[in-house]
């Protein structure tokens, strides 16, 4: 990570919650699983990985955020690169929030039901 980026992200306002909800309605359907097939395979990648988890760490909201990040700008984000700690504060402003984090639960709850009835 060049100190450029470290700058800029460090520059970076906090998440908007609006902007965030306007992210989540776009990506999803009004069911629960994403309208983006990409989307679908990326966001199914991490329930094979965690689908028996049934309440939301801000680890997993932040493994979720990256595979909506991956599939929209098409990239593979490196651990410690931009992407992956852009997730990691997008993460953390949805979990603070209760009726966010209340609504990411429910649907995550939807997606592993999703997940499981096609697999």
């Amino acid at each position: 990570m060049s100190n450029h980026e470290d700058a800029e992200f460090e520059s970076m306002p906090p998440p908007d919650h609006e902007v965030l909800e306007k992210v989540l309605r776009q990506s999803f359907a009004v069911g629960d699983e994403p309208v983006d097939p990409a989307l679908t395979a990326a966001l199914f990648r991490v329930v094979d990985r965690h689908g028996s988890e049934k309440d939301l760490s801000e680890a997993l909201v932040s493994e979720l955020v990256l595979a909506v990040i991956s599939s929209y700008f098409n990239v593979v984000p490196e651990p410690a690169g931009l992407w992956s700690r852009m997730a990691t504060s997008v993460a953390g402003t949805l979990c603070d929030d209760p009726i966010a984090r209340e609504r990411l639960n429910a649907w995550w709850n939807g997606l592993r039901r999703s997940f499981h009835e096609k697999h």
